[in-house]
């Protein structure tokens, strides 16, 4: 898809100065969607070139949607985004 490309573009622009730690994630599992089991995203498609790719074994339902916060998903989110906070220019660690 060209909007998502074009999308993907920018961001790499935007974020070449700071190169922030990338982790992608996709599920290995199908999901189901009426009477079919379907994979939603492709390993092909979840993978955008840099950083780290990793499968997980759940459907594409729970890795948009982390089924709490003790998930595998929730807790690497929540390790990135205090990793990219610490390094913010004046942050003051509390």
């Amino acid at each position: 898809c060209p909007l998502v490309l074009s999308l993907q573009d920018s961001w790499s622009v935007a974020t070449a100065p700071t190169m922030p730690p990338v982790r992608s994630v996709v599920e290995t599992c199908r999901t189901l969607m009426s009477v079919l089991y379907l994979r939603i995203v492709s390993v092909d498609s979840a993978d955008p070139g840099i950083g780290s790719l990793n499968g997980v074994d759940v459907d594409h339902r729970e890795i948009c949607k982390p089924s709490s916060r003790s998930c595998l998903l929730y807790r690497e989110l929540m390790t990135l985004m205090e990793a990219a906070l610490n390094k913010r220019p004046g942050h003051v660690q509390c």
